[in-house]
């Protein structure tokens, strides 16, 4: 389970996770940014436990509410595993 949390530094947007038990995929695990109709996604970085994330420049947080992450390969081709709900 985890905590995803939007916040604010010095005017720079930031995505904050907090994640309890996150496992150990083959791959690595990368956070996007998702909107409602789950058709546009931006990544925000690789997730290795508790981080903060910068919200990449002129994503609107509105537009892309959902926050996911996915396990993905290190051959570069996503997978787009979801690890969550992102109803939840």
């Amino acid at each position: 389970s985890g905590r995803a949390e939007l916040i604010e530094e010095d005017g720079v947007l930031f995505v904050r996770l907090d994640i309890d038990d996150l496992p150990a995929p083959n791959g690595y695990i990368e956070a996007w940014r998702i909107d409602t109709d789950v058709q546009g996604m931006y990544p925000l970085g690789a997730v290795t436990g508790n981080i903060r994330l910068p919200v990449p420049h002129g994503v609107e947080p509105a537009d892309f509410p959902i926050i996911d992450l996915s396990v993905e390969p290190l051959d570069g081709e996503a997978l787009g595993v979801a690890l969550a709900d992102p109803a939840g």
